[in-house]
């Protein structure tokens, strides 16, 4: 099931490289990028990648203070179900030292 997986995930990053060859070479005009102290003329698809770069790594960034909660609540009830499995066992042995 991994190497599916796998295989799948290659498959849409082939076609996403693909698509974005064929933009860059659709679209290989400059473009002026006018900011606060200047202007400069650059190449569309560069703006666009870093636009998207930019995008990507403000997602990220909004979204790991949720990712690293859900990660430490995982590890906290993964200790709880030990604790909990092992007062079973126990409870259990106990029990069976009763009856016997």
């Amino acid at each position: 099931m991994r190497i599916i997986s796998l295989l799948l995930n290659l498959s849409i990053l082939l076609i996403v490289v693909i698509i974005a060859f064929s933009f860059t070479a659709l679209n290989d005009e400059n473009v002026v990028l006018n900011y606060y102290v200047g202007s400069r003329e650059i190449p569309l698809p560069v703006v666009i990648l870093t636009a998207i770069t930019f995008g990507a790594l403000l997602g990220i960034a909004a979204s790991l203070g949720m990712i690293l909660k859900s990660k430490r609540q995982n590890i906290k009830l993964r200790n709880t179900l030990r604790k909990t499995e092992r007062e079973i066992m126990n409870l259990r042995s106990v029990t069976a030292k009763e009856h016997s």
